[in-house]
């Protein structure tokens, strides 16, 4: 069965709004934490506070054109790779990730303009060298 992203928001109350081309802009935060029906996300998804996909999900792949204004939480999750273009405008988790240290994300951009830390501070990892594959450039 195919997870229904529109037909999710409409159900549960959740404001959004759907261009013309299909693009989905979800003004507040999308929190899919352990929901086993949420197989997949669909491109030129726009989510304008935090994305929360943290255990439980089926989701195995971020959508192109994911842009996330706030948090992206991906602990726990079955994502073992970031597509080149995501982009997050606040903290990433990626403290449990299943994502591979070889896998090239170099356009993903993650800042935060909310931290008082310099350098991104709120990318969270444990491993060091995933670091690397992310570009960060606070505001």
């Amino acid at each position: 069965m195919t997870f229904d992203l529109i037909k999710y928001l409409t159900e549960n109350s959740i404001p959004h709004s759907v261009s013309e081309n299909g693009a989905i802009d979800i003004p507040g935060s999308l929190i899919l934490r352990r929901n086993k029906y949420a197989t997949s996300l669909p491109e030129n998804l726009t989510v304008g506070g935090r994305l929360d996909l943290r255990g439980g999900t089926q989701i195995t792949e971020l959508p192109e054109n994911l842009i996330v204004r706030g948090g992206l939480n991906l602990l726990s999750t079955q994502i073992t790779t970031l597509p080149e273009n995501l982009m997050v405008d606040g903290w990433l988790d990626l403290s449990d990730p299943q994502v591979s240290p070889d896998t090239e994300a170099a356009a993903v951009v993650v800042s935060d303009k909310h931290s008082q830390l310099p350098d991104c501070a709120l990318l969270r990892t444990e491993r060091a060298t995933f670091t690397a594959l992310v570009k960060c450039c606070c505001r």
